[in-house]
C-alpha cells in the first residue's frame, strides 16, 4: 500500500505516482502505528515540502524495488525506517544512519520512527538530515 502524508491510500499499483518529476522525498516502513503516523507527519511538515512532493510507502509485500523510483535519474531523497537495503532491490550492505548515495538517489536507513521517538539524538539526526537535504540547499 503506498499512502501519501496525508495517508489516503493509493493503490500500488500506481507507480506512476512515484515517478512524479515532483516527487523529492520518499520515506519507507514496514507497519506504522497511529501513533507513528502522527510522528511521521510531523516528520515531514518540518521539511517543508509540498505533500505533492513526499510519499510514504509502507512495505506491506516486505519489498518494494527502488528502481521505480532512481531508475530514470530523477534526484530523489529517500528515509528507509527499520527496512533492509534487501528489502529495497539493493543488494548492498548499508550502515543505519550513513547517508549513501546510488544512482541520482540519496538514501539512509534509520530505525523504526517508535525507536526514534524515544531517542533525542535520533530524532537530532532525522531534523538535522531533512535541513541538510531541505532547508539548507
Amino acid at each position: 500500500m503506498i499512502i501519501n502524508s496525508k495517508y489516503y491510500k493509493i493503490p500500488s499499483f500506481e507507480l506512476e505516482q512515484l515517478e512524479s518529476d515532483q516527487l523529492e522525498l520518499a520515506t519507507f516502513s514496514n507497519e506504522i502505528t497511529e501513533s507513528e503516523e502522527v510522528l511521521l507527519e510531523k516528520m515531514l511538515e518540518a521539511t517543508g515540502l509540498k505533500t505533492t512532493s513526499r510519499q510514504h510507502i509502507i512495505l506491506e509485500s516486505g519489498h518494494f524495488p527502488l528502481r521505480h523510483l532512481i531508475g530514470k535519474g530523477q534526484k530523489i531523497k529517500i528515509l528507509a525506517f527499520d527496512c533492509t537495503p534487501q528489502q529495497l532491490g539493493l543488494q548492498i550492505n548499508a550502515p543505519r544512519y550513513q547517508p549513501l548515495h546510488v544512482h541520482s538517489a540519496q538514501l539512509v536507513f534509520v530505525d523504526d520512527l517508535d525507536s526514534i521517538s524515544k531517542e533525542i539524538p535520533l530524532k537530532k539526526f532525522i531534523w538535522n538530515l531533512f535541513k541538510t537535504w531541505f532547508i539548507e540547499q
